[in-house]
């Protein structure tokens, strides 16, 4: 897939995200204001109610017992009574809970003439009451309108959450679930892209390393088919050794190829048996560089662990030993100065490859262990490789028990640091 489609198909989805929560954000405020304005229609009912019972009792009480005081409401015959506190109390109860209204409220009677308060049912500043949206009028059957009630929930917004918390809850569950899944996908196909141009990369670099020694063989063998007797042994055997040092140089590739294929889907079995970590770094290195080193390298050693006798992999371990060591020399230029340190670390033997490369950025620090991943040189790819050696060297040390990374500041070259256990049992 082209990047430009992947770009879009990336840009199309965020927009329509966007919009989708967006779209629901905007559905939630409106279910909210609705039930803020039910809730404020449920009160007000509970409120008509209340003074719909006041009205019935005051009918009921002036119709038997004439001459006496009214409970709330006065005509011009009657002097203003105490209001009854017990009796409003359970009216409002009854009646909100009725409507399923927030059970924590405050109300207080206050004269129409004056805003001053004849009643309130808390300590409770008078303000919020005075200024509340939720009022009645109590003297209903009064010309003058004497009373009024105000009632104010100081808990409402909270009250409405919790009512709506089912609808919240799942409406915010499932834009994380989709907002998780966009993020997801998007991840998948960016490192999918990645990793398809990292195989092409190393598809490409494995073709031209196959090339070269299939080119030799071919040519070699076109020389021996052309001898004829009076061509010397010297020369035959000479074209013998080529043909025989690129094929295991093939060999070399495809079994290098096969086993990072195999480390990716099942465990590393190790040999393990008891040897010489300073003695193994020496030889391998040494020979190394008396096989395989093509310019000058500055070697030192600083071997400090005085516990140099490990359990582990002999094989892998020198593989691993190799990797390292053709790194720092490929990577340091014309005039490598690699040092190569040991020192005992608790319960691990450590060593460190240290060369004066060009050094890693942090964000390459993080990559350079996968599989595929190759230091990026724009499109110049003067060092050769694969992109599998880093990978081998942390799937092997991690089945090891133990850990490795790499420690670079770009223009001062690169340390890369292995802990491996210096006891390991595999059942």
């Amino acid at each position: 897939m082209k990047r430009k489609t992947i770009l879009a198909i990336i840009v199309l989805t965020s927009i329509s995200l966007i919009g989708l929560v967006a779209t629901q954000l905007q559905w939630l405020h409106h279910a909210i204001k609705i039930a803020e304005e039910q809730y404020d229609h449920r009160v007000t009912v509970a409120l008509q109610n209340v003074e719909y019972d006041l009205r019935r009792m005051q009918e009921k009480h002036l119709k038997h017992a004439p001459n006496e005081v009214c409970i709330y409401c006065r005509n011009t015959r009657f002097k203003i009574a105490t209001p009854d506190t017990l009796l409003l109390d359970s009216l409002i109860s009854v009646h909100f809970d009725y409507q399923k209204l927030d059970t924590c409220y405050r109300y207080a009677l206050f004269k129409d003439a004056n805003d001053t308060v004849v009643y309130k049912s808390t300590s409770l500043v008078s303000e919020p009451l005075r200024l509340s949206e939720h009022k009645a009028c109590l003297n209903c059957l009064s010309q003058y309108r004497e009373y009024k009630l105000a009632v104010f929930f100081p808990m409402k917004q909270r009250f409405l959450f919790h009512e709506m918390a089912s609808w919240i809850g799942a409406s915010t569950l499932f834009i994380c679930i989709i907002i998780f899944s966009f993020i997801f996908v998007i991840y998948g196909i960016i490192k999918q892209k990645k990793l398809s141009e990292m195989k092409s990369d190393f598809v490409n670099n494995m073709t031209h390393e196959l090339k070269t020694p299939i080119s030799t063989i071919a040519l070699a063998s076109e020389v021996l088919m052309k001898a004829d007797k009076a061509s010397s042994v010297e020369r035959l055997i000479k074209y013998s050794h080529i043909i025989h040092d690129e094929t295991l140089r093939l060999q070399n590739l495809v079994e290098q190829v096969l086993q990072t294929a195999t480390m990716g889907n099942a465990k590393i079995k190790l040999k393990i048996q008891q040897f010489n970590m300073h003695d193994l770094i020496k030889s391998t290195v040494n020979n190394l560089c008396i096989e395989q080193c093509e310019k000058p390298v500055n070697l030192t050693f600083a071997f400090n662990a005085k516990i140099e006798e490990i359990n582990a992999d002999r094989l892998h371990i020198t593989n691993v030993i190799v990797n390292l060591v053709q790194n720092a020399i490929k990577y340091s230029g014309d005039n490598p100065d690699i040092t190569i340190s040991t020192e005992n670390c608790e319960k691990y033997f450590v060593f460190l490859v240290a060369d004066n490369g060009e050094g890693l950025s942090k964000d390459v620090q993080q990559k350079v262990f996968e599989k595929f991943y190759r230091v990026p040189k724009g499109n110049i790819h003067n060092v050769k490789g694969y992109g599998l050696g880093l990978f081998y060297v942390k799937s092997t040390v991690e089945a090891h028990g133990g850990s490795v990374f790499v420690s670079s500041t770009p223009g001062h070259g690169s340390k890369f640091i292995v802990k491996i256990p210096l006891e390991l049992h595999v059942c």
